[in-house]
């Protein structure tokens, strides 16, 4: 309830502001709201899953979530039989020049996430991509279908 009041009972947008902008400072207010130890309590269980769709992730079904962590929930879309391991984080903003950013992070259907990967904001998988553990996938990539990743930062590699 109360990271949904910390939103006005609503989903945030992708967003392009400076950290003087009333914007930022709502969305900062928010990050102060959001943590819950539900999340970790529930890892590993399809419970977890039904958490994350109750707090704005839009969750696919047969999702295995290990404790993935997402920084803004509502900007995340999280595809049907996607797995993510644990310590995966989807970070959608970022603080560029003093210029606060964020788009939506969206995992396709199928996508696997290896432990301790970041992504940033604004990256689309493919159906069925593959991330290796402790990657970085940077801002704005679009990985395509079926591809294997792996690396910091992540760059496509063969199986």
């Amino acid at each position: 309830f109360m990271e949904w009041w910390s939103l006005g009972f609503r989903r945030l947008r992708p967003n392009r502001c400076t950290i003087l902008h009333r914007d930022y400072w709502q969305i900062e207010h928010h990050w102060k709201m959001s943590e819950t130890i539900l999340m970790f309590l529930f890892k590993g269980t399809p419970f977890k899953n039904l958490i994350s769709g109750l707090v704005g992730t839009k969750t696919g079904k047969y999702v295995f979530d290990d404790g993935y962590v997402a920084t803004e929930r509502t900007l995340v879309e999280i595809g049907d039989y996607c797995t993510l391991n644990e310590f995966s984080i989807l970070q959608s903003h970022s603080m560029e020049d003093g210029i606060f950013k964020s788009a939506m992070v969206r995992l396709c259907a199928g996508t696997t996430v290896g432990s301790n990967t970041l992504f940033h904001y604004g990256v689309t998988t493919g159906e069925q991509t593959i991330i290796d553990s402790d990657c970085f996938v940077m801002k704005g990539e679009t990985l395509p279908e079926k591809t294997y990743w792996r690396g910091n930062p992540a760059t496509q590699t063969s199986a």
